[in-house]
């Protein structure tokens, strides 16, 4: 497992404030940050790299994500992944759970969404959605977040 020491939640909120700033960001298959674009992996990544459970200039897909965190606990909480997909060998979807009901990603693209414009347009980028919104929901894993 990852890290050694659970943060407080009150740790966690400070995460939870910084994800809440990347709202509107646009949804770019691949993107690289939050000014041109981020997909669902890097965004989540960004937010475990702010927490200091993975190391900077990480760049995970969402299936590496599970790979990595797949025996951590499956409890829906703040701080929680939430992994979809054909399967637990198939994922092609990861979020950050807000609470154990309440997901924020990056999403609304997919694959062929490889231009900013085409995101603004069709409303593709950061949000906030219920966890279980997509039909293809598969696992919830907590990572455990090290202090500093």
């Amino acid at each position: 497992m990852i890290g050694a020491i659970m943060r407080t939640e009150t740790d966690l909120e400070i995460i939870k404030q910084y994800a809440f700033s990347f709202l509107g960001t646009p949804y770019l298959w691949g993107g690289p940050n939050r000014y041109l674009g981020l997909d669902c992996s890097q965004f989540v990544t960004e937010l475990l790299i702010a927490a200091g459970t993975l190391p900077h200039k990480s760049d995970l897909s969402s299936a590496a994500l599970f790979d990595k965190f797949k025996n951590c606990p499956s409890t829906r909480t703040i701080g929680a992944l939430a992994f979809y997909g054909a399967s637990l060998t198939q994922i092609t979807h990861v979020a950050w759970l807000l609470d154990d009901l309440t997901v924020i990603e990056s999403a609304g693209g997919g694959s062929a969404n490889t231009n900013v414009d085409l995101s603004k347009k069709t409303g593709a980028g950061v949000r906030i959605r219920p966890l279980i919104y997509r039909s293809d929901f598969l696992a919830v894993r907590l990572p455990s977040y090290k202090r500093g």
